[in-house]
């Protein structure tokens, strides 16, 4: 949580072929240091998805670097693989995600964008959406219909799998937050950020969804 909270988004360690450390903000750089004598800081690079890793590469004074982040678990852990590569020379180690806690709870939409919603224009009220930081999973409903799926927690984003919703039919309900649910959610990336308690997710079209904690 500390290391989260002074910017990173991602660590790895490991002892091969020497001992280093590797802090990545994805939103600002990378930094990686080793016992071996290689040191570098640079510029983050956005990362090509494959399916059984992340890749970052870019150019440094020390020659390239090439980080994977292996979406298998690391020795058992919950950890990640994790390799990097600068100049040819291959450092193996183990990663982990880092996020803020507070994720972990039950939050209530409140506003979508400047829309203020309240729960008359719900069947079942306002729609929530329940973080299971541990198990990794996100449930709720969206106002009607109840919904659940996958979630990983990268650094300051969320990556939701496939949002599995029933389908009832709720003839008052407000289509607007199932439709931003169903399109730019499910199976989507968003980032997230709290301010004054509030919970903010940032969707890729640039939308702003506003909640509060459920106090319950």
């Amino acid at each position: 949580q500390q290391k989260f909270n002074s910017g990173s988004d991602f660590f790895a360690s490991g002892n091969e072929p020497a001992s280093w450390t590797l802090d990545i903000d994805f939103d600002k750089n990378f930094s990686f240091s080793a016992s071996d004598g290689i040191s570098l800081g640079t510029y983050a690079v956005k990362g090509t998805e494959k399916e059984t890793e992340t890749i970052y590469e870019t150019a440094t004074k020390a020659g390239k670097l090439e980080i994977r982040i292996f979406k298998e678990n690391c020795n058992n852990s919950k950890e990640k693989k994790v390799t990097v590569n600068i100049a040819g020379k291959n450092y193996t180690g183990c990663g982990k995600y880092l996020y803020n806690n507070l994720l972990n709870d039950t939050w209530i939409l409140q506003k979508i964008g400047s829309q203020v919603l309240n729960e008359k224009m719900f069947t079942k009220g306002l729609p929530r959406m329940q973080f299971d930081l541990t198990a990794g999973t996100m449930s709720g409903h969206n106002g009607c219909n109840t919904m659940g799926g996958s979630i990983s927690v990268e650094g300051s984003r969320i990556r939701f799998g496939p949002l599995m919703q029933t389908e009832m039919y709720c003839s008052d309900n407000n289509p607007l937050a199932e439709k931003i649910i169903g399109e730019k959610i499910s199976g989507q990336a968003a980032s997230y950020y709290f301010q004054n308690g509030k919970l903010y997710l940032y969707l890729a079209d640039d939308s702003i969804l506003e909640f509060t904690k459920d106090s319950h």
